[in-house]
């Protein structure tokens, strides 16, 4: 587990070209310093222009614990979570929500995620429609019942009013 914190150091010093510890002062005060504080945030130390990306960040710090039994196992454990990220598949050091291993899926599948997405929009849409046109349909059709009845009594008005003149 040691190796595994020292390539936690190196791919820390890849990813920012920076130590994780402040290695300024006396060899007593570096030592006391990567013995007893946490390293660097990864985006605090890292320079570049854009984010470091969470899985990353919690790989690199799963290597970097202190305490032996947090870190991964052995150093293939921690080339499978690193090759892991790289194929953009969901890694073992971060816990397994649903949340995370559906958006681990939608970056894998892009084209896949996006017809879905489409065609679940298109689906709510029709059904907004359809909800808005049965509405209408149903306001037309009692205003049609409404006019018939009216008709119907006018005629019957009409009839009773004209059936009794005989001429």
């Amino acid at each position: 587990r040691s190796d595994v914190y020292t390539l936690g150091v190196l791919l820390y010093e890849l990813i920012t070209s920076r130590f994780p510890y402040d290695t300024a002062g006396s060899l007593v005060a570096v030592l006391r310093a990567i013995c007893e504080q946490p390293p660097k945030p990864l985006q605090q130390t890292f320079r570049g222009g854009y984010r470091i990306d969470a899985d990353l960040q919690t790989i690199v710090g799963k290597a970097l614990e202190k305490g032996p039994d947090r870190r991964y196992a052995s150093a293939d454990a921690f080339a499978e979570d690193v090759e892991r990220y790289l194929a953009n598949e969901p890694i073992l050091a971060h816990p397994p929500s649903t949340a995370y291993l559906l958006r681990k899926a939608v970056s894998r599948h892009r084209v896949v995620a996006g017809l879905a997405a489409a065609i679940l929009v298109l689906l709510a849409a029709g059904a907004v429609v359809t909800t808005i046109q049965s509405q209408r349909i149903r306001r037309e059709r009692d205003r049609a019942e409404q006019e018939a009845a009216r008709a119907t009594a006018i005629n019957q008005f009409l009839e009773k009013t004209f059936g009794a003149a005989d001429p």
